[in-house]
């Protein structure tokens, strides 16, 4: 069963979201086929849709698009407040190994091109918002929160695929510091 889990910490002077999605990326296999890379990388962007959605309210909903001119062409993930999460990818057949043994992303996502979030706020009109794509998920999102939001965060992003090609953990993190944070909470968190 997926779980998530939002909290306040430090003396309510940070925010937690914390998930674990392992059931959803195993769905999302059998859906759509997927091979350990494209698996790797679109249950790492599942798990930032399920997070992002999260920070919504009511009927808001986010898709992020992703297309670094990798192997796996457009990564595209749908997410909303109710922790409903949809996405796919143009070729789902794609597994390449690094040299330490674990999926290489880079290769499967590339290093090019941009991403895109664009969030239904159920204003007049839509939120979009761009950064450059490195190829690194986690970093990559972490600098779309400074940049976009505003916000200082820290995205941490886990996948383990098993050699039957099932998920047998998924799953992330965002902290995300509050404007009233003080020194020793940045610290403990730089720590951490």
């Amino acid at each position: 069963m997926d779980y998530l889990i939002k909290a306040l910490v430090l003396n309510n002077e940070a925010r937690v979201y914390l998930l674990t999605n392992k059931d959803t990326v195993n769905t999302a296999i059998i859906k759509h086929d997927l091979w350990p890379g494209a698996t790797s990388v679109l249950g790492k962007v599942l798990s930032l849709g399920e997070l992002m959605g999260s920070m919504l309210k009511g009927d808001e909903a986010l898709t992020i698009k992703i297309n670094g001119g990798g192997a796996l062409g457009n990564i595209i993930v749908d997410g909303n407040a109710k922790g409903e999460v949809r996405g796919y990818v143009d070729k789902p057949h794609v597994s390449i190994v690094n040299n330490k043994g674990g999926m290489n992303d880079y290769y499967a996502i590339g290093t090019s091109g941009m991403i895109d979030v664009i969030k239904d706020l159920k204003m007049k009109d839509l939120f979009t918002s761009s950064v450059e794509n490195t190829g690194n998920i986690a970093n990559d999102f972490t600098y779309y929160f400074f940049e976009s939001e505003q916000t200082r965060s820290v995205v941490s992003l886990a996948m383990l695929i098993d050699i039957d090609n099932t998920c047998k953990l998924s799953g992330g993190m965002i902290i995300q510091l509050l404007p009233n944070a003080s020194e020793n909470t940045i610290s403990t968190i730089e720590e951490v």
